[in-house]
């Protein structure tokens, strides 16, 4: 006798234990275990009825969990179709729930939003094709930032950018390098785009040295010879000895900042200007 109770006491607290790890299957099995044994078992049927509701509830909420993060998962990737499908045969299975509601109404106004995003894409790609490309990127940009989570708008945008950066580059390469740039935030392995952004750095240095050739020019033109040109302690950011004019700039420097006569003995390297890149 005393057997029998340490094994109805023991299958109980199994059951429960199951209970509290929410693994309600292996305490309905231990209860019916337990009914094989000692059907007498005071409570045995509520306790066996009450965990197959927990058991009940907690298979819906599981349901209802992976529904959701369906939905989600189709909300962002604009697929807004598929969301409402899985929402209307959610109806019938979680009536009045008021989370579903809440996508319900995301999944229709991302509908709204997508349609707006697809007739401003269109505009913008036509005014592009008839060369009226600042308007058509305008729209484009409003295109992504009603649908930023379709990869279509987002790739028409990149593309347009750098197709105009692409086109003035040669006449305008900062307004090139800032729609280059952008285009990389959008696609950062667009291939087109970083071939651009190198063009523009070797532009952007053969500018600086035709500035400092320039201001060098000045400095001769006034007998400026207190002031003094460093090309050779890398005083021009980017630049190297293998890039375009160097080698003249260079040579141009070191005739015009020979130091007169009378301040030949003061002069020193420290007193050297290095111009830089700003």
């Amino acid at each position: 006798m005393q057997d029998k109770r340490d094994l109805v006491n023991s299958i109980v607290a199994r059951a429960h234990l199951h209970e509290e790890q929410a693994t309600f299957g292996d305490a309905l099995n231990d209860w019916e275990i337990l009914r094989t044994i000692y059907s007498q078992y005071p409570g045995l049927t509520f306790e066996v009825e009450r965990l197959q509701k927990r058991r009940d509830q907690q298979v819906r909420i599981e349901s209802k969990t992976r529904l959701v993060e369906q939905i989600d998962t189709c909300l962002h990737s604009s697929d807004y179709a598929r969301a409402l499908d899985l929402l209307q045969k959610a109806v019938s299975e979680f009536p009045n729930d008021a989370e579903l509601t809440e996508l319900e109404k995301l999944a229709q106004d991302g509908v709204k939003r997508k349609t707006e995003a697809h007739r401003l894409m269109t505009e913008g790609q036509e005014l592009c094709a008839k060369q009226k490309s600042a308007e058509g990127i305008r729209l484009l940009r409003q295109a992504y930032e009603l649908d930023e989570n379709n990869p279509l708008p987002r790739a028409v945008l990149a593309n347009a950018m750098v197709e105009q950066a692409r086109s003035t580059v040669e006449t305008d390469w900062q307004e090139a390098e800032k729609l280059a740039r952008d285009a990389l935030d959008l696609n950062p392995g667009h291939p087109m785009a970083k071939t651009i952004r190198t063009q523009i750095l070797h532009q952007k240095r053969e500018a600086y040295i035709e500035e400092c050739v320039s201001q060098a020019r000045k400095l001769q033109a006034s007998a400026d010879s207190g002031r003094r040109v460093d090309p050779d302690r890398g005083g021009i950011v980017g630049l190297s000895a293998q890039s375009p004019g160097w080698s003249s700039f260079k040579t141009l420097c070191r005739a015009i900042c020979r130091p007169s006569a009378a301040n030949r003995a003061a002069a020193t390297w420290k007193s050297c200007v290095v111009l830089r890149l700003n």
